[in-house]
């Protein structure tokens, strides 16, 4: 689990088209408990963009979740999870108003 407190987040899960063997499984086993929550979820690739990079590189499978950072969320992404379209999903993110206070500390509609 990364980032789960981005303020306008998109429940996005790990699809990394380089991850070990074994990645894929992952994947769909967390794509499948976020839908069946009812939460749903987006794939994304995040090129070696995460501390989980490195286990990719030595052959370990990985897998993971994370609710957004400094990516801009479109209009489908609002209309399907809530919150503001064309905004940073955290607009905090590495900045000094990344604070508790500015944490979602459950993911709920934001429409």
């Amino acid at each position: 689990l990364d980032m789960l407190g981005s303020l306008n987040a998109v429940p996005i899960v790990y699809d990394d088209s380089q991850a070990a063997p074994g990645s894929e499984q992952i994947s769909e086993f967390l794509l499948q408990a976020l839908e069946a929550a009812g939460t749903g979820a987006e794939r994304m690739d995040l090129g070696g963009a995460s501390d989980h990079f490195s286990f990719e590189q030595a052959g370990v499978p990985t897998g993971g979740i994370f609710s957004g950072a400094n990516e801009v969320k479109s209009d489908a992404e609002a209309s399907e999870f809530g919150g503001q379209a064309d905004q940073p999903m955290d607009a905090c993110y590495h900045l000094a108003c990344d604070t508790p206070q500015n944490v979602d500390s459950y993911y709920k509609d934001k429409s």
